[in-house]
């Protein structure tokens, strides 16, 4: 059975996609990583290392085509899933679209 709590969290279309973005931690320090999927409040990305849950940063995701415009945003750490292999996904809330 299908808790309806998770069904009300997954209510906004989610664009699955694995596009080049860029993260710049509150240091400055700037590291790529793969936007794996995106939606009107969050974000999956794959990265390298892991991050603390609850950890906030920069997202840039550029325009691939003309189709859409590039993204900046303010995002915090919601969910972190070690995949294997060194590689790290991250569950990311928007909290502000620059």
């Amino acid at each position: 059975m299908i808790d309806r709590d998770y069904m009300e969290k997954r209510s906004f279309m989610r664009m699955n996609m694995d596009a080049p973005a860029v993260i710049q931690m509150e240091d400055g320090t700037q590291k790529h990583c793969i936007c794996k999927d995106l939606s009107a409040v969050g974000m999956l990305i794959e990265v390298d290392q892991s991050v603390a849950v609850g950890t906030q940063f920069q997202v840039h995701l550029p325009a691939l085509t003309g189709q859409f415009a590039p993204l900046d945003a303010a995002v915090k750490v919601h969910r972190v899933d070690e995949m294997g292999g060194g590689k790290y996904q991250l569950g990311l809330e928007i909290e502000q679209i620059k």
